[in-house]
């Protein structure tokens, strides 16, 4: 003859069991890394003297810099050689005075980004005929953040001139400029930047008007 069970008896049994039995582990989603942004060159970075950039075999040149929390240069050096040892003994003292937007990172449970340290390369190129008062006599600034999730793009142009009476470089906005919002700002301040040095602004001729153009363009 077979055993009879009571349902409660198999029921308490049931629930007994399950009670002893460790809770199941809680499922935690992987933590996503930070999100990177590297530093960005700010305007107003001196080229070395026409003169001495004219003696390179090629008009462009790559740099290895670190670029530290601040956005100062700490470390510069030739990745590559432009032919010419003067041009390539110039490039790296000229960076060490150049200022960056310094890389950061962005974490999703922390309320605020963090300002971090990087070693990366620059990439340089310039006019072999630029005149001395050229705003061109400067690193061209790399796109801003903003500007590349905008997707700004277009060639902007900036007139200026050398107002004897004021005393300063003026310069502004050709009428048709494309209206990009983060880029207008940012190739004014190129060109101010660039005039700020004493050897470009004084070598630019009195009241006459000047025209230096930038293209943008998303790589």
């Amino acid at each position: 003859m077979r055993p009879y069970h009571h349902p409660a008896c198999l029921l308490a049994s049931t629930l007994l069991t399950a009670c002893a039995s460790p809770p199941p582990a809680p499922i935690t989603a992987p933590k996503a890394p930070p999100l990177r942004l590297g530093s960005v060159l700010l305007p107003g970075c001196l080229l070395p003297a026409p003169f001495l950039l004219a003696q390179a075999a090629v008009a462009r040149a790559t740099l290895t810099i670190s670029v530290d929390a601040a956005g100062e240069v700490s470390a510069a050096s030739m990745a590559e050689s432009t032919g010419s040892a003067a041009v390539d003994a110039a490039l790296p003292g000229a960076v060490l005075k150049c200022k960056f937007s310094p890389a950061f990172e962005i974490d999703a449970s922390a309320p605020a980004r963090k300002v971090v340290a990087e070693q990366r390369t620059l990439d340089l190129a310039w006019l072999p005929s630029a005149p001395a008062y050229s705003p061109h006599r400067c690193i061209s600034p790399e796109y801003p953040h903003a500007a590349r999730r905008a997707e700004e793009t277009g060639r902007i142009v900036v007139l200026f001139r050398r107002d004897v009476a004021a005393g300063k470089i003026v310069s502004q906005l050709q009428a048709d400029s494309p209206p990009l919002r983060t880029l207008r700002a940012l190739t004014l301040n190129a060109v101010a930047a660039c005039m700020a040095h004493d050897e470009v602004s004084t070598a630019v001729p009195a009241d006459k008007v000047f025209s230096v153009m930038y293209d943008w363009r998303l790589q």
